[in-house]
């Protein structure tokens, strides 16, 4: 099936993805082919209004309401934070990565997932009003740390994790997430990989990032998303383009390990 046409080249659907150019068949990467076939044959990135737009039936996945991303009861008082406690990651095996368009409604088995079937747009990086775990789900392949915070935490350690976020790294998300429990309002998410805390520690942040972040499959995709509904403030870069170096030295923030 003949569907794209160029000055010299034509690509062709073979039944197996191919490029014809001046009378020569060359092969995509087996990279392509398995990424295709990882996610049930529904390409990454690919606005389609059918499938996946960004912008049309946002709703399956997140009706709106406030209560997502407000505290509707009083802050949380902080809790007391304990010297030389040390935070333990929790691994966990990987999860069938396929995507699902819109018109399919995505559940999980964990309160927090690190792998797992998800929409084929992902977010652009950087701090939500909220985002759905269904859309950040995809930012993990691509190597990207989801900060999640409960929104009655106290005020102070979220901007803490703020701080946090957006100087250790480019691929980060900072989404509130009300399913966390009041002993553990703040988590950590890459791919395969969480770490729940009671408060904001920035010696287990920071190790946690340096230690699993940019490990995932696509990881070597720099291209933001194409999904930017509810963003607040959009990523900066930290160190350079592909985050080459994770939290890099802040002497106001980031503590030596």
């Amino acid at each position: 099936m003949l569907f794209l046409l160029e000055k010299y080249c034509l690509v062709l659907l073979l039944g197996t993805w191919g490029l014809v150019c001046g009378g020569h068949h060359r092969q995509k990467s087996n990279d392509l082919q398995d990424a295709m076939h990882n996610h049930g044959g529904i390409p990454m990135g690919i606005k389609d209004i059918n499938c996946d737009d960004g912008i049309h039936n946002l709703t399956v996945d997140w009706d709106g309401s406030e209560d997502a991303y407000t505290c509707e009861t009083d802050r949380w008082l902080p809790i007391p934070k304990k010297p030389y406690r040390e935070f333990h990651p929790v691994c966990e095996p990987i999860k069938r990565p396929w995507h699902r368009c819109m018109t399919t409604a995505l559940q999980y088995d964990e309160v927090i997932p690190t792998s797992g079937e998800h929409r084929p747009i992902w977010a652009k990086f950087g701090e939500y009003r909220y985002l759905p775990v269904q859309r950040w789900l995809h930012n993990l392949e691509h190597g990207c740390v989801v900060f999640l915070y409960h929104p009655c935490a106290p005020q102070r350690d979220i901007e803490k994790l703020r701080q946090i976020a957006t100087r250790c790294l480019r691929k980060h998300i900072i989404t509130p997430y009300n399913l966390l429990p009041r002993q553990l309002p703040f988590a950590l998410v890459t791919y395969g990989c969480k770490l729940q805390l009671p408060y904001v520690d920035e010696r287990a942040v920071v190790r946690f990032v340096r230690e699993h972040a940019l490990k995932a499959p696509e990881s070597q995709v720099t291209e933001n998303g194409g999904f930017s509904a509810e963003l607040i403030t959009p990523a900066l870069i930290a160190s350079d383009i592909v985050d080459s170096e994770l939290c890099r030295r802040d002497p106001l923030m980031l503590p030596e390990l």
